[in-house]
C-alpha cells in the first residue's frame, strides 16, 4: 500500500523488506511481489550486517543509476548494525508476549476472532526462533503450527496451554541458569552507608569477586570524582564487562557545609557520552531510586540502560532481577561470552 501511494520518484529511493519466520519459497515469493526483498527472522551478527544488506541495497540502488549510494566497509563505524535487542528477542520479551496472548484467551478472542490469535501466534513463533538461547524450541514451534491450522476453539485452547507452559519452562530454565561472565567488574555509588552495604551484598549475590567490586559515595570527593573514575576504569578494562549501579539522588556536603544534590542518572549520561562506542557498548549502567513513577523511569532510561527499585533484593531474586537487563544489553547474538 505504501509503495502504491508514493510517486515513482520517491518510491524509487526506498528499500522496504519483509522480515518473517515463515520462509518457504511460496512465502518469500509473496513478500517479494509486495516489497523489495526478504530477511529471515534470525539474529544477525555485527560482522554479517554488510554481507546481508549489500546485495539487497545494490540490487535496489545500482551504482549505474544512483552513483555511489553507500560504502560497505566492515571496518568503518559509519554503518552500524541494527541494535541487537531490535533484531533478536530475549526470553523476557517472550514472557511478556505470553502474558499478552493469555489475556486474549481469557477474553475469548479465540472464539470471536481466531485470526487475531493466528497473528499473535505468527509473532510468537518468530520471537521464539530468534530468541537468544541454546535451548531447542522446535516442539513449541510445532504446536504453534498446529494452532495455526486448528479451527475448534477447544482444540486451540488445549494447544495454547502446551505452548504457554513449555515456553515458560524454557524461560524459567534460562533464568535459573543465568550467570554473568567472570570478567565482569561492578561499580556502585550511593551517599548512604547502609545502601552501600546493600550494594556490596547485591554484588556478592551476583557472584562478583570482592576484588572486582568498587563501592563509592563516601564523601564529596568520591561523588564529584565518580564520572572521571568510571571513564578511566572502563578505559583500563577494554575487554571486560562493567556493571554500574548509581543512586539517583547523591547528596553532597562540601567543606563549607553547603548542600548539593547530584543526579546519578546525569552522571551516567555524561559517562556514556565521554566513552567511545566500542567501550560504552560493554557497560551496563542502571539507576537505583525510590522515585519509580513511569515518568521518572522514562527519564532514567534515556540517560542510563535501565532501572532498579531501591529495595532490598534477596539472593534467590537476583537472577530474575538482573537477567532481563543483562540479556537485553548484551544479547548472545552479539556478545557470545556475555553469560
Amino acid at each position: 500500500n505504501i509503495r502504491k501511494r508514493l510517486p515513482s520518484q520517491l518510491e524509487r529511493r526506498m528499500l522496504a523488506l519483509v522480515r518473517s519466520a515463515n520462509d518457504s519459497s511460496s512465502d518469500i515469493s509473496i513478500y517479494c511481489t509486495r516489497a523489495h526483498g526478504f530477511l529471515p527472522k534470525a539474529p544477525i551478527k555485527r560482522d554479517k550486517v554488510c554481507e546481508t544488506l549489500a546485495p539487497l541495497w545494490v540490487g535496489r540502488f545500482p551504482p549505474s543509476e544512483f552513483g555511489e549510494t553507500i560504502c560497505f566497509n566492515s571496518r568503518s563505524n559509519e554503518i552500524k548494525s541494527v541494535a541487537s535487542e531490535d533484531v533478536a528477542c530475549t526470553p523476557y520479551d517472550i514472557a511478556q508476549k505470553l502474558i499478552d496472548i493469555e489475556s486474549l484467551f481469557e477474553n475469548n478472542v479465540h472464539v470471536t476472532d481466531i485470526h487475531m490469535i493466528h497473528e499473535e501466534m505468527h509473532e510468537l513463533k518468530g520471537d521464539l526462533l530468534t530468541m537468544n538461547s541454546t535451548i531447542s524450541v522446535m516442539s513449541i514451534v510445532g504446536h504453534i503450527n498446529l494452532i495455526l491450522v486448528a479451527q475448534a476453539p477447544e482444540t486451540v485452547v488445549d494447544r495454547w496451554h502446551y505452548v504457554r507452559d513449555h515456553a515458560n519452562d524454557v524461560i524459567n530454565l534460562l533464568q535459573k541458569n543465568f550467570r554473568i561472565p567472570q570478567n565482569t567488574y561492578a561499580i556502585a555509588i550511593d551517599d548512604s552507608k547502609i545502601q552501600r552495604k546493600l550494594m556490596a551484598k547485591f554484588f556478592e549475590f551476583m557472584s562478583v569477586p570482592p576484588e572486582q567490586v568498587t563501592i563509592m559515595g563516601d564523601g564529596a570527593d568520591e561523588i564529584k570524582g565518580f564520572e572521571d573514575f568510571v571513564v578511566g576504569f572502563v578505559e583500563n578494562h577494554k575487554n571486560d564487562y562493567v556493571f554500574i549501579i548509581v543512586d539517583e539522588n547523591l547528596d553532597v556536603v562540601d567543606e563549607s557545609s553547603m548542600h548539593e544534590s547530584i543526579s546519578g542518572s546525569v552522571c551516567v549520561e555524561n559517562i556514556r557520552k565521554r566513552l567511545p562506542y566500542e567501550l560504552e557498548r560493554r557497560v551496563l549502567a542502571v539507576v537505583r531510586s525510590a522515585n519509580d513513577s513511569s515518568s521518572d523511569i522514562s527519564i532514567y532510561s534515556t540517560r542510563a540502560h535501565g532501572f532498579l527499585p531501591k529495595a532490598p533484593i534477596r539472593r534467590e531474586k537476583v537472577n530474575k532481577t538482573l537477567a532481563p537487563l543483562w540479556l537485553k544489553r548484551f544479547p548472545l547474538s552479539e556478545f557470545g561470552d556475555s553469560v
